[in-house]
């Protein structure tokens, strides 16, 4: 058992992918003598030395059931697959394989009945179960002396948190991180470029240009085949929506922004009242944009009919979508096999066309790339946007050489959000800009009044954006309310315990919420009690601030002031 864990080890670290090694039955004799000889490999022709022998690696595999595999090939033998066998002599063989929503299920009764692969992907749930019964081993040996430079600096990348995570009590790595993007975000305008080159056409950058090209698409027989059957913008289908929050696949969200139309939204408006996006007159006046190019026959006319809009994408009958960056998933076979050629662009973000960068340059806003040595002292105001809430550890290169360069110019230096180089939970930070004014967006960051951080931030200001409490009785917190009345405390002062959540966790008896730890010590110690995390969460036991939206709804939504037992 020992040595299938090694041989899951030594094959994570030479194919550099974010995997859990696991325990599991005994290896034949082969492949014992091709890990021996691989161990034996010199470190220096290592991560991606090929073994002398071949040495087999056995995986849960998580198989999307719609994926269309080449010919020729399939979920064992691609491309992918060979490549390893030939460049590094590890054959892949899958024990399993799983739904995408299966997965987690069947990995789950692997790691209860003891018959785990040799390697996997798992989550966080998981994984502390392997590790609390102990069905891992320490990767620290392995990878040190094979893992490549890159990985390395992924690892480290994450900082002290990400550290906790992947460590035992001991300091040993147990795992290597897979990040994972939220998939929503900002629908981009996806359009055929093979289709603009056929017809002569550029990327459309204004409301009138977009609606040119849609036309084209429909009435020019983009795709050659002498059949009026094509589509110029094609729109949800009949169990989507037309503008939605948050990630919108066929969502036709571009073009309502184009007349800063936001439906479903909330907006604060100038006076301070806030007002429904969906029945704002800038949104009557986009859907009555959006409704003649409906009528005109751009838009698909099976609009929020089509019971499945990726039908005539994947057909190659469509000339422009608006969906999220991870939309490309959706046509990937179509470009890979080279019968589309899909792009991503940004649609206009005014109604002359013009982005709003473009505008700033139009009205002599300098532009010019920062370049080492240059001397800030001839400006008057500088506005600090170069690192964001979730940096930590060092500043490096051209970042450290602009904040220096920032902090020994005279000029009134404004951060947005937060003061590049600071950590937003601890406020510590090697190298921080030094503001005379900091305009935090949405809320405030713990760190803000840690340490040395009061000192850094200037006059601090929030920009509020409509962040949303979970409850009405939290509280988002503000300068004038980082003093916990009740207890006296405040954030400023040094009587600050820090904690992490699996700290915290650690301690939990009798089904307790970290909220109800963390309040629990306040009380008991009488200092304030920060938990570190997507928390964000002050307390002094009798009264809790929650800095932004948490990780954790189902603890928030049991927590509420007064709710504590003195």
């Amino acid at each position: 058992m020992k040595l299938k864990r090694i041989i899951a080890i030594a094959c994570t670290a030479a194919m550099m992918v974010s995997l859990i090694s696991g325990c599991g039955g005994a290896s034949d004799k082969g492949q014992k003598e091709a890990v021996k000889e691989a161990e034996g490999t010199a470190k220096e022709d290592l991560p991606l030395a090929k073994y002398p022998e071949t040495v087999t690696v056995h995986l849960g595999g998580k198989m999307n059931p719609n994926a269309k595999i080449p010919k020729g090939m399939s979920f064992e033998d691609n491309s992918y697959t060979r490549l390893l066998k030939e460049n590094l002599n590890i054959e892949v063989v899958y024990d399993w394989t799983a739904s995408t929503s299966d997965y987690d299920e069947k990995m789950s009764l692997c790691i209860g009945s003891n018959t785990i692969p040799e390697i996997m992907n798992v989550n966080a749930t998981q994984y502390r179960a392997l590790l609390k019964y102990d069905m891992i081993q320490p990767l620290d040996k392995y990878f040190d002396d094979y893992a490549s430079d890159a990985l390395k600096s992924y690892v480290k990348s994450g900082g002290e948190e990400l550290q906790k995570c992947i460590t035992n009590e001991d300091g040993e790595l147990m795992a290597i991180p897979a990040p994972n993007l939220t998939a929503g975000g900002v629908n981009e305008m996806w359009i055929r470029q093979d289709w603009l080159d056929a017809l002569g056409l550029d990327v459309p950058r204004t409301w009138d240009e977009l609606a040119e090209v849609a036309k084209a698409f429909v009435t020019r027989d983009p795709d050659g085949n002498g059949e009026n059957d094509t589509i110029g913008i094609l729109g949800p289908g009949n169990s989507d929506h037309m503008n939605a929050v948050g990630g919108n696949q066929f969502g036709l969200d571009p073009l309502f922004s184009c007349f800063q139309s936001y439906p479903q939204y909330w907006l604060k408006s100038e006076d301070g009242s806030v007002e429904y996006g969906s029945i704002q007159p800038e949104t009557k006046t986009a859907l009555e944009n959006i409704s003649k190019l409906y009528a005109d026959g751009v838009i698909d006319p099976e609009t929020l009919v089509r019971s499945d809009s990726k039908e005539p994408l994947l057909a190659g009958k469509v000339g422009i979508f608006f969906g999220p960056w991870w939309c490309a998933y959706t046509f990937a076979d179509t470009t890979l096999s080279g019968s589309a050629d899909w792009r991503a662009y940004f649609t206009p973000l005014s109604e002359d066309g013009k982005y709003y960068y473009d505008q700033a340059v139009e009205k002599g806003v300098e532009r010019k790339r920062f370049s080492e040595g240059e001397d800030l002292s001839r400006y008057d105001i500088l506005v600090d946007c170069l690192l964001g809430t979730g940096f930590s550890g060092p500043v490096r290169g051209a970042f450290q050489q602009a904040i220096q360069a920032i902090n020994r110019a005279k000029a009134y230096v404004v951060s947005v959000d937060i003061n590049s180089g600071m950590n937003g939970d601890t406020g510590k930070g090697d190298l921080v800009v030094r503001s005379d004014l900091t305009v935090t967006i949405g809320y405030l960051k713990a760190g803000m009044f840690l340490g040395e951080a009061v000192w850094k931030v200037g006059r601090l200001v929030v920009a509020d954006i409509g962040i949303r409490l979970v409850r009405e009785d939290f509280f988002l917190a503000t300068p004038e309310e980082m003093v916990f009345p009740r207890s006296g405390l405040s954030l400023q002062s040094s009587q600050v315990t820090m904690m992490t959540p699996g700290e915290a966790e650690s301690v939990s008896k009798n089904g307790q919420t970290i909220p109800d730890v963390a309040q629990e010590i306040a009380l008991r110690s009488q200092r304030l009690v920060r938990v570190l995390g997507k928390h964000s969460l002050v307390t002094d036991g009798y009264r809790t601030y929650f800095m932004e939206e948490g990780a954790y709804p189902a603890e928030i939504a049991s927590l509420g002031e007064g709710e504590r037992k003195e």
